[in-house]
This record gives structure tokens, sequence and C-alpha cells, in this order.
């Protein structure tokens, strides 16, 4: 991740939140202007994570937000991902939220974007589904120890929504990623297409639930709420969460 003390100028005060005391060359709560609209940013790193959450009052951010965010919060060199997860491990506090993730602590499996498109095809296929009443293109491919899914929309890029009804059908419950490459890479998102990878031989690194949200909490829970309430509420969840884990028995 950049010092993001160079972003001082989207930095915003938001007082009784949880980053408001750390470092401000890693942490922050940011307003960004892109695609003609502002969002809000909040960036962290810690627990073996660079972590950078996008989010609107009323839509989710779509594919081009989160490729500026990338740019403007990452280095060119760095690779980052939006996980698709398994079911257990999702958590939805807020319903127009996005996250662009780094694991700073693990090796992440990355393929080689130029040679996967060059190898020959262990399995392919292609086929149209259809869902959020729009139809999409689907090419699959298997090779080099990857699976990986092109999603071409009509006009412009898939949905979010979009790309998790595709994922479902093809992968159900395994980890899947679209990931955001380093500025020399070849651009996945040509032609209004999205790309979902999945490694076969290693296993992909995902982020612990506590840097994810807070089980047990809903968007509803956090309306109307000053930050202090929503500091100390999101406090007590999370010591409830840990008190369950320390009692449960040990295998």
């Amino acid at each position: 991740m950049k010092n993001l003390k160079k972003l001082d100028k989207l930095r915003i005060n938001v007082p009784g939140l949880i980053f408001e005391d750390l470092d401000p060359e890693k942490e922050g709560f940011f307003e960004m202007r892109t695609c003609g609209d502002y969002y809000s940013v909040v960036a962290s790193t810690g627990a073996g994570w660079d972590h950078v959450s996008v989010s609107h009052r009323f839509f989710i951010p779509s594919h081009e937000v989160m490729s500026a965010v990338k740019e403007k919060f990452f280095n060119s060199d760095e690779v980052v991902i939006e996980i698709h997860p398994k079911r257990a491990e999702y958590i939805n506090n807020h319903s127009r939220c996005l996250h662009l993730w780094r694991p700073t602590a693990q090796t992440m499996p990355v393929p080689n974007f130029y040679e996967f498109d060059k190898a020959p095809a262990e399995a392919e296929a292609t086929e149209v589904i259809t869902t959020d009443n729009r139809s999409y293109e689907i090419k699959y491919k298997k090779a080099l120890g990857y699976e990986r899914i092109e999603v071409v929309g009509t006009g412009k890029h898939p949905t979010w929504s979009a790309m998790n009804a595709i994922k479902e059908h093809y992968f159900g419950d395994e980890v899947v990623v679209q990931y955001h490459g380093k500025a020399s890479d070849p651009k996945l998102d040509k032609n209004n297409t999205l790309v979902l990878w999945r490694p076969l031989n290693e296993k992909m690194p995902t982020p612990p639930k506590e840097l994810v949200g807070v089980e047990g909490l809903t968007e509803e829970d956090f309306k109307n709420k000053t930050p202090e309430q929503i500091k100390v509420m999101v406090e007590q969840k999370l010591n409830e969460s840990l008190s369950s884990e320390e009692s449960e028995p040990n295998a």
C-alpha cells in the first residue's frame, strides 16, 4: 500500500471511530471522487493484510470505481484482490461496500496472465447465462494450475451481483477472486469483461473474520447511531465473539 500521508487531501475526520488514533501513513478514512461521484474509503494495515473498503450510500461501487481506488491507494507493482468467499465466511454489514485485499504475511497465488492466455487448455467451455435481467457470455478455461472464467457483459462491465451469481453457478462454495494486477500486467477487464480465478494447486489466503466485518450485526444496526455508539456496539460484538471462541472445547 502507498504511504497514505500522500492522500491527506482526501482524508476526513470521523470522531470516535476506530482509526482516529492510528498511523496516518497506513490507515484512515477518506472521501474520494471518481467516476462522477463521491465514495467513502477506509484503509488499514494489520493482521497480515492491507485492506481498503469502498462504499456508497445508494449503490454498490462499480468495477471502474474499484480499479480507480486500487490505483490511488496501492503501488503500481502490487497485486490486490476482490474476494468471493465461502458462504460461511461471508459477512455483510454494509450492502453497498466492496473490499480490496493484499496479504502481507502470506504468499498469494497469482497466475502468469500472459502465459495463461497462450497455454493450451486442459478444459474449456463457452455458454450464455442470464442473471439480473442481463445475458453474459461465459468463457471457461483450465490451464497452468488455475481455472478462469471470463464474464463478458454487453455495453458495460458485469455487476457485482451478477459476478456473485455466476461464481455460485460455477464454483459453488469455493473461494475465488478477481485480480487487480500490476500496471505492467495485461488488462484483465478488456471489452466489458471481468474475470474470476481459482487456483487449483495452492490455497488462496483469506482475511480473518474480524477484518471482514462483525458477525451478528446488520446494516440496520448501524442506522441513526452516533460514531461513539457504533464504536461501543462493535467492540461489544467482537468481545462476545472472542468469548464464544474461547469457551468452545478443543477438538
